[in-house]
């Protein structure tokens, strides 16, 4: 394929895509201002439209409609990451999908760009909570409650070692959080 009519089929494509998109958002709006006057047009629209809108999509263009979801997150590609990006503000998911940059406070103590897009799942939860993007010292508390809770987890059973003379008897598949083995060691 030549390169001026790969960058007409690019043109082609993106411009139909932005139309789509616009439509898709018109449509939001009519529905919404349609059932915020008239209530029980809902389930008309569901059962007049089920043959092109399924059910399970009505939610999400009310959403988009009331401007609470972006309607790119309609698209997917967040993976498990979505639900995190639907809970925040529309200009928060607007700045996610738009691929910005926020800190993220790396287990070091230092810190690092990342958009919400590369990030991990894991940096993503530590990243969004309650409908914001974290601050750093909210960020740091995060990472300890997440330390504590992991703390938890890994609790050895009473009888899953035993200290006999000096040494360490421990039992097959035993574990232990760094916290029990320095107190496991204090004890010898």
């Amino acid at each position: 394929m030549n390169e001026v009519l790969k960058h007409e089929r690019l043109d082609a494509v993106r411009e139909a895509f932005v139309k789509g998109m616009s439509h898709l958002v018109e449509a939001a709006d009519v529905f919404v201002a349609t059932i915020d006057e008239f209530p029980e047009m809902r389930d008309v629209f569901i059962n007049e439209l089920g043959d092109l809108i399924p059910i399970r999509a009505w939610s999400m263009i009310e959403s988009v409609g009331r401007r609470a979801c972006h309607p790119k997150l309609l698209m997917g590609g967040f993976g498990a990451k979505l639900p995190l990006i639907k809970k925040l503000p529309y200009s928060l998911q607007e700045s996610v999908i738009n691929n910005n940059r926020f800190e993220l406070l790396l287990p070091a103590g230092e810190t690092l760009l990342v958009s919400v897009q590369d990030a991990t799942e894991q940096q993503a939860r530590q990243l969004i909570g309650s409908g914001e993007i974290r601050s750093l010292p909210k960020q740091k508390a995060w990472q300890a409650e997440q330390d504590q809770k992991q703390d938890e987890t890994f609790k050895p059973e009473p009888v899953s070692y035993q200290i006999v003379s000096h040494r360490l008897l421990v039992r097959r598949d035993t574990t232990f959080s760094k916290r029990e083995l320095k107190r496991i060691l204090s004890e010898m």
